[in-house]
């Protein structure tokens, strides 16, 4: 057949059975939609689950004391020293331990900020090296040397500390908010022994030591304030006539095939253990059900579309038996007229593959972005909640085409297959 004589066909059928053609058109439409807006939220749940992995390495454990709750205190029960350090080193499955110590002495920090003068108490750690070397900006350095004078102490935030900044306290003195490359390098002034709520009581002993921050680090398990090198936390520590032998919190890095057994071990020790596993599967048992809730519902919706459009298809082709018998009569092939149906098939779902989800990607687009300008741009939100992309609606067309070919395909078979004069009748 010509292609000339084909589309005259088309557009023939297309204006004689216009009711027809508009239904079928409006429930690909719809299929295409509902298809689209699941895969756009499915894949915005799969991106908050990754990363969510990167913010909690899943062979990561925290070993910290016990605690017993008296009243309304919770007191720590038992130390973790350098023994302990040793022998949970030595188990198996065990690749690296850091440790972390609290500065058991209040803290000062003062600081030029925007032409003023800014003062406030700080929450400083002690942290291994190694732990954080991947978050420190060259070509700065989180090293610390006690015997040179002239060596600030390395400061590596907590991203949360810039997220509360912006969040809160920006708004209400009316600063702009702050990003990583402006408190990056900066220096401040810290004052051991001293408060600014509490001041200092008779004789004040408050030492100052300069700073620098080095580093912002996203992880997840380092959220409680400032970290400075271990080191400089015990020399803080011992030169205020505070213990320097016991860590606060410890982190285990294992494997995931290990994690277990090395868990129990610990426990056994008498520590507390917390696994960044339990945490990484209770976001993917939550991600599983929304994502297997979503199916359900999408599946059920294309199901049901699916089959009005099988009926309708059907009605379709039943209204035009003599049509096609006809044609057949004056010489038409089986193979003339299945191409004749299956194009008509294919214009109509690529059609409203096009509406629907053109319409689908442009709304999904413009909730994602409306969505995302009211929020605060802070760490823990994404760039985008739906990471739909133009590329994966011309997928989801295509597969709809195919479906559709798929679903006709044995009415059009069989339609080929009858004889003319029973296409007559």
């Amino acid at each position: 057949m010509r292609k000339s004589a084909l589309f005259y066909l088309l557009s023939v059928q297309f204006s004689e059975y216009k009711r027809l053609s508009l239904q079928a058109i409006v429930i690909i439409a719809f299929l295409v939609a509902i298809a689209t807006l699941t895969v756009g939220l499915g894949k915005g749940i799969l991106a908050g689950v990754n990363k969510a992995r990167e913010q909690f390495p899943p062979g990561v454990l925290t070993v910290t004391p016990k605690d017993v709750s008296i009243s309304i205190l919770k007191l720590s029960v038992g130390k973790i020293g350098d023994d302990n350090l040793v022998e949970i080193k030595a188990l198996e499955g065990v690749k690296q331990v850091h440790a972390q110590m609290n500065i058991k002495i209040p803290l000062k920090a003062e600081a030029e900020f925007m032409g003023q003068q800014a003062v406030s108490d700080v929450a400083l750690l002690g942290i291994d090296e190694e732990l954080v070397k991947g978050d420190v900006k060259s070509p700065l350095k989180f090293t610390y040397d006690a015997n040179d004078a002239n060596t600030p102490i390395p400061v590596v935030l907590a991203m949360l500390f810039a997220d509360i900044f912006n969040l809160a306290y920006a708004e209400s003195m009316g600063f702009p908010r702050l990003n990583e490359e402006y408190v990056l390098g900066k220096h401040f002034t810290l004052y051991c022994g001293d408060s600014y709520v509490f001041g200092t009581s008779g004789e004040t002993t408050a030492t100052a030591f300069r700073c620098q921050i080095v580093g912002i680090t996203k992880t997840a398990n380092l959220v409680n304030g400032g970290y400075i090198p271990l080191s400089a936390a015990k020399y803080l520590n011992e030169k205020n006539g505070k213990d320097k032998d016991f860590y606060s919190k410890v982190f285990v890095e294992t494997t995931p095939q290990n994690i277990s057994a090395v868990e129990k071990k610990i426990t056994d020790m008498g520590f507390a253990v917390e696994s960044n596993s339990a945490v990484l599967e209770k976001i993917r048992f939550a991600s599983q059900v929304l994502v297997g809730l979503l199916l359900v519902f999408a599946l059920t919706v294309i199901c049901i579309s699916l089959m009005s459009l099988y009926n309708l298809y059907s009605s379709l082709y039943e209204a035009r038996r003599q049509e096609l018998g006809l044609m057949r009569c004056v010489g038409a092939t089986r193979h003339t007229l299945t191409i004749l149906c299956l194009s008509e098939t294919l214009l109509r779902t690529a059609l409203a593959g096009i509406v629907g989800g053109g319409v689908a990607f442009w709304v999904l687009r413009w909730a994602d972005r409306s969505l995302l300008g009211m929020l605060p741009k802070i760490s823990f939100i994404p760039e985008s909640f739906i990471p739909l992309s133009v590329w994966d609606v011309c997928s989801i067309v295509l597969i709809m085409i195919m479906l559709c070919v798929g679903l006709v395909f044995p009415k059009i078979y069989s339609l080929g297959r009858t004889v003319p004069s029973q296409l007559m009748d």
